[in-house]
């Protein structure tokens, strides 16, 4: 068959408002990916922050400056071998990433590459959160038919969300192919060590270091059963999310 033509699917979060766990979840999800042994590459497009590049340093960095530089990533996607992509979008990118999106021709890319795309939002207990989603889904891409759209609760800060019970939700199931998953709280402290030392929770649980608190018994406990919650969320959409 020809590379061209095979089945591909590129992985993206959207979203422009900052702070709500996009590259954490795109961190999780390479997690997911390596444990189920599946190639795929990863690209950061957060020329801010390096988010992602800071948590799995195979990423991708691509500096988004003009919209040439999407065109040529998207090339890249096409000729690549690699059947699936990771994409982490920089937050309050919309201006320039915005009308890139909308130049796409994804029935094109379906038809003549095999490449679907799955996108996801990442919503916190800010409102803002779920209204910026809104803005990607409905306005930028609800009218390309073969997008997934996959939207996580992120209960990091243990606090009651509000899209549960927004009317935004009831519009987004009427409107979009949508699906939605929940990750977990961790542990406040756990968390912020994750972050101090730029670690995906995979690779927090690879560190053999006897003095390092990420290697006493239970702080690798939350981790893995933090790990296998996550997981099992993923199991559930997995057809989103997987070539």
């Amino acid at each position: 068959m020809n590379k061209s033509k095979s089945r591909k699917l590129v992985v993206f979060s959207i979203g422009g408002k900052g702070g709500v766990g996009k590259s954490w979840l795109i961190s999780l999800l390479i997690d997911w990916y390596r444990s189920l042994k599946i190639p795929f590459r990863a690209i950061d497009l957060d020329n801010e922050n390096n988010t992602l590049s800071r948590f799995y340093s195979d990423a991708e960095f691509i500096e988004v400056s003009s919209q040439r530089d999407l065109d040529s990533m998207l090339e890249k996607i096409v000729d690549s071998e690699t059947a699936l992509t990771l994409i982490d979008m920089r937050a309050a990118s919309t201006d320039r990433i915005e009308p890139w999106w909308r130049q796409v021709d994804f029935n094109a890319l379906r038809d003549e590459h095999g490449v679907r795309f799955s996108a996801i939002g990442v919503v916190d207990s800010s409102t803002d959160s779920v209204a910026n989603i809104g803005f990607w889904a409905k306005d930028v891409l609800a009218h390309q038919k073969d997008i997934a759209f996959l939207i996580a609760q992120n209960l990091v800060r243990g606090e009651e969300l509000s899209y549960p019970k927004s009317k935004a939700r009831e519009e987004y199931r009427k409107s979009l192919d949508l699906a939605e998953i929940t990750l977990p709280k961790l542990d406040d402290w756990v968390h912020q060590k994750l972050e101090l030392n730029d670690l995906r929770v995979g690779a927090a649980l690879e560190v053999s270091d006897p003095v390092s608190e990420l290697t006493k018994f239970m702080t690798r406990s939350r981790l893995r059963k933090y790990q296998q919650v996550v997981f099992a969320e993923f199991e559930k959409v997995k057809t989103r999310l997987l070539p």
